[in-house]
């Protein structure tokens, strides 16, 4: 009652506490709900009151109508508004969410009285610990994350005999030249690519990871706190009609619209073969209209042991913004705690697991050489990934005959003027070396990068 009557107290808290009218088990308040809902996002009523609500109300059918009438009309609402403390909507929201999972777990047939004791005063975040607890001892082996001593000789031979197999490659990126360095994405590691705002970290993620995923057949989870599907959409479909069919698409076509009947072969041409190469459930995406790490790691372990699942995208990694969270002093702290949080989740001891994530880095460039330095205030989240990628664009001063020199397996070359690069430094690299850097060419508008070789910056000082 009180979450639904602070909404129609304050209807600029709709839009940050939303929630599906599901989670709301009572029927007389989940139908007013619903009435909001529907003014709000269908009608585009801003303004909520008596007049509009009433107004809203005579234009629906006789059945509604007496519905609301029984429900008390506006009276209800009215009377409700002058005891709730719209203060307290966080405390609302989550007592909703809380009473709603209780009720979904008792119909689930989970055992809800016998362990009333144990629950009735959980929040909703320690309710889903509790629970995801509860279905982790029961689908993990009994020895899972139980400490254990071997003799280091143990099973040496299956070790070797697994890295013949290939087992500890992990799954190739599409750069031969990155993929060299790095050796893929190993199981129980985890990758990081940072990069300045508008450099291009999604691009550089979607030209890696897509077509290795395609090739290979292995799924994956992206999970994304910015970018909308429809967004991603736009850029596969991109990268398909200029990789693939090599023809020439700009992404920003999907901006202007008024597609030619070149454009709309092309994009029929695309769609269709994303369908046939791409199978139902290997890419899925979700976008969080509220981040937090623990909605992550929950997702994480879902899809891992529902779907099996064993990569993950997280774009972009960033504070905890969910209801109750605060940006304090000690927010690059939690930054990296949970990142030891992630950590602990997708290692091999634990479910061996390979997360991709991308980062932002300071606003401004200071130095041409890339390191963790360039993470700023909040350089130690990098402490438990195994491969840290940091990218840029080639400056004009590094292009042309006073440019750097780029080395492939049979050549050295400068780098042209006319054309657009990127440069890749590998701060941390638990697979391979780091004293060399990445170059591509790109063309970030069409979503194509080729491998151009590598560079060796020097280190400012």
């Amino acid at each position: 009652m009180q979450y639904v009557v602070s909404l129609f107290s304050d209807r600029d808290l709709y839009d940050e506490y939303k929630i599906p009218s599901e989670h709301i088990t009572n029927s007389h308040w989940r139908f007013y709900y619903r009435m909001l809902e529907d003014m709000i996002d269908k009608m585009n009523i801003n303004k909520i009151d008596e007049m509009n609500v009433d107004l809203y109300v005579q234009g629906r059918n006789d059945k509604f109508q007496k519905f609301y009438k029984n429900c008390g009309g506006y009276d209800t609402i009215q009377e409700a508004i002058d005891i709730i403390e719209t203060a307290n909507i966080g405390t609302y929201y989550h007592e909703v969410l809380r009473y709603s999972a209780i009720w979904k777990l008792y119909k689930a047939g989970f055992e809800v009285e016998n362990n009333w004791e144990d629950i009735e005063s959980l929040t909703y975040e320690e309710l889903t610990n509790y629970y995801e607890g509860m279905l982790d001892e029961i689908f993990s082996n009994i020895d899972m994350g139980q400490d254990k001593v071997f003799d280091i000789k143990s099973d040496v031979r299956t070790m070797i005999k697994r890295a013949d197999e290939g087992v500890l490659r992990g799954l190739p990126v599409a750069s031969r030249a990155l993929n060299a360095k790095t050796n893929g994405m190993a199981l129980g590691n985890i990758t990081m690519v940072g990069g300045m705002s508008g450099v291009g970290k999604t691009f550089f993620t979607l030209n890696q990871l897509l077509p290795s995923v395609i090739k290979e057949g292995e799924k994956i989870l992206i999970m994304c706190n910015e970018e909308d599907m429809g967004k991603w959409q736009q850029e596969i479909v991109t990268w398909v009609i200029n990789n693939k069919f090599e023809k020439h698409f700009l992404k920003s076509r999907f901006y202007q619209g008024d597609f030619s009947n070149d454009e709309k072969r092309l994009l029929k041409k695309s769609v269709e073969w994303l369908e046939e190469h791409i199978e139902d459930g290997l890419i899925n995406f979700v976008n969080f209209s509220m981040y937090s790490m623990d909605k992550a790691i929950r997702l994480i372990r879902k899809y891992a042991t529902q779907f099996d699942t064993k990569y993950f995208i997280i774009d972009t990694l960033k504070l905890d913004n969910d209801i109750g969270s605060t940006v304090t002093e000690n927010s690059w702290l939690q930054l990296q705690q949970n990142m030891v949080k992630l950590y602990n989740v997708i290692k091999p001891s634990e479910n061996n697991l390979h997360v991709w994530v991308t980062y932002q880095l300071n606003k401004t460039m200071k130095n041409r050489y890339l390191d963790q330095s360039a993470l700023g205030m909040s350089k130690n989240v990098a402490d438990v990934v195994s491969t840290l990628i940091l990218l840029r664009d080639v400056l004009e001063s590094e292009k042309g005959a006073k440019g750097i020199s780029v080395k492939d397996k049979h050549t050295i070359e400068k780098l042209s003027e006319d054309r657009q690069y990127m440069i890749a430094f590998l701060d941390k690299n638990r697979q391979g070396s780091t004293h060399e850097q990445v170059v591509w060419e790109v063309d970030k508008g069409r979503n194509v990068m080729k491998d151009k070789g590598y560079a060796r910056i020097s280190q400012d000082y």
